[in-house]
């Protein structure tokens, strides 16, 4: 869901069926170069100090996943949603199969 426009400052991951993640759509494509494309094999740990840097500054995050299985058969998303349960940031879900906005399968966690 490369075309999600979150309403907020955050980014996006997808686990993938092997239970691998990727990033994309980062908050601010300009301010780090490694980030202008999507980021394969990211580990939890990666992710937790993606979620460390963003500027909160008392706005809110939002974070999409997107996984290619339902989240009760993935292994890495407890550990996942460990680093991502954080005051001030909004998850977002949407399983393969799902499409586009708020009104086609993207909705708050």
């Amino acid at each position: 869901m490369e075309k999600w426009k979150n309403p907020y400052t955050g980014f996006c991951l997808h686990i993938h069926k092997d239970d691998s993640i990727t990033t994309y759509g980062q908050w601010n494509k300009d301010l780090l170069d490694k980030h202008k494309k999507p980021a394969t094999n990211v580990s939890v740990a990666e992710i937790s100090r993606m979620v460390d840097s963003l500027p909160l500054f008392g706005n809110p995050a939002g974070i999409l996943i997107t996984s290619d299985l339902p989240l009760k058969d993935s292994k890495v998303i407890h550990r996942l949603l460990k680093a991502l349960f954080v005051p001030g940031i909004q998850l977002f879900y949407s399983r393969s199969g799902d499409s586009g906005g708020a009104a086609k399968g993207v909705g708050p966690i």
